[in-house]
């Protein structure tokens, strides 16, 4: 889309460029590689279940399979607030994917939740959380702007056509690579801030002012709901109380579903912190709900040694040899026989 003088002074800037990146990203690639054997990481996130199950990447890239997920991703972002149209979202995409000749809840293109469960495809959404919404109204935007665009295409820049080109190509590399899960919505943000420049680049070439003043007022009314009632970080809420700006700081640590174990979590990191240990062991084997907890026992400030225990993974062998804690928490505990053993 740039010029020849843009490319230029782009290339001959880019050592510069790619060295402030090595200067951040390389010593963490180093230390990936080092323990998986990949500058990415390890091929699987931990949890229950196999380790094929807990692939993010697409075991077997197909024609068909591109598809099927083409399809399931472009469901994630017309999903309503709405149960019943959401059941007939599902049946509508469930049957163009059996059409093309995939499973819409085939195991391989989907990945397990770290418990261990699959959920199988469908078409929901939970409006205020933000890793469970939908992109219903950017996604009608880009496909007006795109077909204005060709309707207009004598009149359009070729470039923008390429942007909007560009923007279709990575959501279908995306859905190649990546598995399916129901809240994968979130990993297209990227694509989206790219899709609002393209609709920015097309609408106004075409519709009136009034209608492109009326199209950002809308956008910016519908984001109210989402900064205010940001259901893990609430400015204003039905109860009232459970607003971040009333509630006691360590209660807000748990506003991400996890409300049911902040009492239990506060009364812990108390009873650690009365204690003369500077040393504590974390064993989050059955919850892996650590941060909570992290940041309760260093609410103080008090200089403790953090370190976790029980570990049996790859990264066991990064065990130090330092102090051994004086005081173990271990999450979820309270009712598993052999943690009490």
């Amino acid at each position: 889309m740039w010029g020849m003088a843009v490319t230029r002074r782009f290339l001959a800037r880019l050592p510069i460029f790619a060295l402030l990146l090595l200067i951040v990203s390389g010593p963490l690639w180093i230390r990936s590689y080092q323990f998986s054997g990949s500058i990415f990481g390890p091929r699987y996130f931990p949890g229950a279940g196999s380790e094929e199950a807990r692939l993010i990447r697409n075991p077997h890239i197909t024609p068909v399979t591109i598809a099927a997920n083409v399809l399931r991703n472009v469901s994630l972002d017309v999903g309503l607030p709405n149960e019943r149209i959401n059941k007939v979202l599902t049946r509508i995409f469930s049957k163009l994917i059996r059409a093309i000749g995939a499973d819409p809840s085939d195991p391989s293109q989907i990945v397990v939740a770290k418990s261990g469960r699959l959920y199988p495809f469908a078409v929901w959404v939970d409006t205020l959380m933000e890793t469970e919404s939908s992109n219903p109204m950017q996604t009608v935007v880009f496909f007006v702007a795109g077909a204005l665009y060709l309707a207009n295409f004598k009149k359009m820049k070729h470039s923008t056509g390429w942007l909007g080109v560009g923007i279709i190509g990575a959501f279908i590399l995306y859905s190649a690579v990546v598995r399916w899960s129901p809240w994968n919505a979130r990993y297209q943000l990227p694509l989206f801030v790219l899709a609002a420049a393209f609709a920015a680049l097309v609408l106004p070439r075409i519709l009136p002012r009034a209608l492109i003043l009326g199209i950002s007022f809308l956008f910016l009314v519908l984001a109210l709901p989402f900064a205010l009632r940001n259901s893990t970080r609430p400015l204003l809420t039905k109860e009232g109380k459970n607003s971040i700006l009333l509630m006691p700081r360590n209660e807000t640590y748990f506003l991400d579903q996890h409300r049911s174990y902040a009492d239990s979590f506060i009364a812990a990191a108390d009873a650690v912190r009365g204690q003369e240990c500077h040393s504590i062991g974390l064993d989050s084997n059955l919850l892996h709900l650590d941060y909570p907890m992290l940041a309760l026992l260093t609410a103080d400030k008090t200089q403790r040694r953090l370190s976790y225990v029980a570990v049996h993974n790859g990264t066991e062998r990064y065990k130090s040899g330092a102090q051994q804690p004086c005081i173990v928490i271990c999450l979820e505990c309270a009712h598993a026989r052999e943690k009490w053993l």
